[in-house]
């Protein structure tokens, strides 16, 4: 009798220490998992880098639709984005003036990109708008391009967009082709191959 008892307590001690450790396993990998869940779009946030900087995203892809919200004209009327890209490849460049690499984009692009850009592209940067005005550093690298700002809390709480300079090729029906985040001394190829004439 003693050993069928010893047995069956062998047996329930054993069953507890499984059960504990599934509870505990599933405890530790909901934790986990919290930085990653899905917002409120069902977007995942992105794992951090090395240096625990978040790696730059946004909530749209190539192929999706850019998202036709407003903007600012210099003068501060409201205009949409939907009736500036409506029928025209588009480059947006989303800068800020207190940004060195998006200066240093800026002056990339003036001289290497903008002389061979297809006739049927226009280019807009989008600025952060900063206090000061347009920087006098900036303004002849501005020349050639639309000048639009942005509501920057609006588009980093709806779309993520928190990283300067992001550069953003739209073909004419207004769909994202490429994404570009940052500047590392060049530009894309998928941006050079869709809006440049090629070899000019």
């Amino acid at each position: 009798m003693s050993k069928l008892l010893e047995s069956i307590y062998v047996k329930m001690l054993f069953g507890a220490i499984i059960a504990f450790t599934g509870v505990a396993g599933g405890i530790y990998v909901g934790f986990a998992l919290v930085d990653k869940s899905p917002m409120e779009t069902g977007v995942s946030r992105p794992a951090p880098t090395g240096d625990n900087e978040v790696q730059p995203w946004v909530e749209f892809n190539d192929g999706d639709l850019f998202p036709l919200d407003d903007y600012f004209e210099l003068d501060g009327s409201v205009a949409g984005f939907e009736q500036l890209l409506q029928g025209k490849k588009t480059v947006l460049i989303f800068t800020s003036f207190s940004c060195e690499p998006c200066l240093n984009l800026l002056k990339t692009w003036a001289r290497d990109v903008a002389p061979k850009l297809a006739a049927d592209v226009q280019v807009v940067v989008c600025a952060t708008r900063d206090a000061d005005g347009v920087p006098d550093e900036y303004r002849p690298l501005l020349v050639k391009a639309k000048l639009i700002y942005y509501d920057e809390r609006y588009y980093r709480d709806k779309y993520h967009m928190a990283f300067f300079p992001t550069v953003i090729g739209v073909d004419a029906s207004g769909f994202v082709q490429h994404i570009q985040f940052g500047f590392d001394g060049t530009i894309d190829y998928e941006i050079m191959d869709y809006f440049t004439i090629p070899n000019r």
